[in-house]
């Protein structure tokens, strides 16, 4: 350590001619400032750190000096060491305006040094200006590096935190805002704010508006400035909901210590919603909401896409709705819809929309009748259910698929050995290449093989195919993937997909649309085994057949768990 020291001595003497140019300059941070804020002039001593005398703030009857200080710095770059020392000024205007800070003068070993003029505006006490470059501010817009009226500790009520909510006994899944409320008469040197933890409640942070959450007031002769920081509670099961404390750690003199605040904790009363009038379909969607939907377009070709346009609107708890309940669409396929969130988390709470996109693939050329869309609501100013209705359209749909042939109400059942021509599978695979690519494409807007699906069972579609007759169907699949080859395999996957979800739909009295992955979970909860082999040979089937480019698949295997399981289900049903 010795060593060190003796070095750095050394260098510090070799470098004595690279310290004889002495400059000094003067500057202010922030150079707009509302009455009543303070901005840091800074006096900048480049060259020498050693015979420096304390220099003068300016001399000029515009601004009030309230704290000073002072550092010094030591920079080695390419050899040569470079000093600077620095001498800050907590100043603050007595009057609106253009203000001039006349230089003042440093004084280095017996020389006196002249800095430059700084110019400086004073805006009105009500202006919230923060000039780019100013000092950092803490989560609520205090300015940092600025004083306290007296540079000493503040006294009672100088400086006051609280929280407190809207509604202390919400339902479950009702908006609730919380307000943070900062009240002070006096500037922060520094600020540290801490956030409640939240028992039983999800947050959202909300924005403040453009001009800031601040105010002032005029209380018992002196200027109050009150800044607020609001979040978004949501509770998410009845009884008992915590906000804990929040923390705010600040100094207003650096030399006199810091300080600590905190809030007390709030306690919510959660209400379980009531169980009184609650519609079927109900899936928790809470809050002040409107349904619409749209067909687009009203007119496609057989094999072509229409998108229904499900938006859900307004304020609450957008974010959990996931679905709505769709019309009966047996004669078209229907997929997972594609979510777009347009939410604002502005100072009255969350609000916005939730746009649930359906994409649909009609089955048959003719009329597709798309009835009304259902959402049951609760609202929690009114405290009652409703339910939403929006939509009911008529999609014309023209021509025929090339090769297409209509799809069977249920495969006959034929000799595993050697299946016929025109039964059991063989018309699904017809038109089946054309099908398979409409589907790659739809893999980019849809998860891979997952079915949309009303949160309540549709109306039981036509039987399906017993366990006996699916189980030949997959037979005949396996003589003919030997027969066809790989050149059939989007073809054969979607035999395979189409007579597994036309004996689950049957089962579980939905159509075979929509039969997906999420529905074997639910329908499967009590055997979770069973219902993650479902899923996942759901999962597998879709994944093969709508990945781009496909997806490598061991047919074999596959046929091996789709009978496995339409077994065991068809056993235990």
């Amino acid at each position: 350590m010795t060593r060190f020291w003796m070095v750095l001595g050394l260098l510090l003497s070799w470098a004595g001619p690279a310290l004889a140019d002495v400059t000094v300059s003067a500057s202010v941070r922030p150079d707009r400032v509302a009455l009543g804020d303070s901005v840091e002039y800074a006096v900048t001593v480049n060259g020498e750190s050693s015979g420096i005398e304390q220099p003068e703030p300016p001399d000029t009857p515009d601004v009030e000096v309230v704290a000073s200080g002072s550092s010094t710095s030591f920079q080695f770059i390419n050899g040569q060491v470079s000093r600077s020392m620095v001498f800050t000024f907590s100043l603050r205007p007595g009057r609106e305006g253009n203000l001039t800070l006349p230089p003042t003068t440093v004084t280095v070993k017996g020389r006196k040094y002249p800095t430059n003029p700084v110019q400086l505006t004073a805006l009105p006490a009500s202006s919230r200006y923060r000039a780019q470059g100013a000092p950092s501010a803490s989560p609520f817009g205090v300015p940092f590096g600025a004083l306290g009226a007296n540079g000493q500790g503040v006294g009672a009520g100088d400086v006051v935190i609280d929280t407190d909510v809207d509604n202390p006994s919400p339902y479950v899944g009702e908006q609730v805002i919380l307000t943070f409320t900062l009240d002070r008469v006096v500037n922060l040197f520094q600020a540290d704010y801490t956030e409640p933890e939240f028992t039983g409640l999800r947050s959202y942070p909300l924005q403040p508006p453009p001009d800031g959450e601040s105010r002032t007031e005029v209380r018992g002769g002196r200027r109050h400035v009150i800044l607020t920081r609001r979040v978004a509670l949501f509770p998410v099961q009845p009884g008992a909901a915590g906000v804990g404390p929040a923390a705010l750690d600040f100094t207003v003199n650096p030399f006199a210590g810091g300080q600590h605040l905190e809030t007390e904790p709030i306690t919510l009363q959660v209400r379980p919603l009531p169980a009184a009038g609650r519609p079927d379909g109900f899936s928790g969607a809470v809050g002040d909401l409107r349904l619409t939907a749209t067909l687009t377009p009203d007119r496609v070709d057989l094999g072509d896409t229409a998108t229904l346009a499900v938006t859900v609107s307004g304020r609450g708890n957008l974010q959990d709705i996931a679905a709505v309940t769709l019309p009966d669409l047996g004669d078209a396929e229907v997929y997972a819809p594609e979510i777009v969130d347009r939410f604002e988390q502005g100072p009255q709470g969350l609000k916005g929309v939730r746009e649930l996109r359906y994409i649909l693939i009609p089955r048959h050329a003719g009329e597709l009748a798309v009835g009304e869309v259902t959402l049951p609501v609760f609202d929690p100013k009114a405290g009652v259910y409703k339910t939403l209705r929006a939509g009911g359209a008529t999609l014309s749909v023209t021509g025929a698929a090339p090769g297409a042939a209509p799809t069977a109400a249920a495969p006959a059942r034929r000799d595993a050995a050697a299946p016929e021509a025109g039964h059991g599978i063989l018309p699904w695979l017809e038109g089946g290449f054309i099908l398979a690519a409409l589907g790659g494409l739809m893999w980019f807007s849809r998860r891979a093989g997952r079915r949309a699906r009303a949160p309540e069972p549709l109306p039981p579609r036509p039987p399906a195919p017993g366990r006996a007759e699916t189980l030949a169907d997959l037979a005949g699949l396996a003589n003919l993937a030997r027969v066809a080859g790989e050149a059939d395999g989007d073809a054969w996957l979607r035999a395979l997909e189409q007579a597994v979800c036309a004996h689950l739909a049957g089962l579980w009295g939905v159509a075979p649309a929509q039969v997906g992955e999420a529905l074997a979970r639910e329908r499967l909860a009590d055997r979770p085994e069973l219902a993650a082999r479902a899923a996942d040979l759901l999962g597998r089937i879709g994944m093969a057949r709508y990945a781009p480019g496909g997806v490598a698949v061991a047919r074999e295997e596959l046929l091996a768990a789709a009978r496995a399981l339409i077994a065991e289900l068809t056993d235990k049903a």
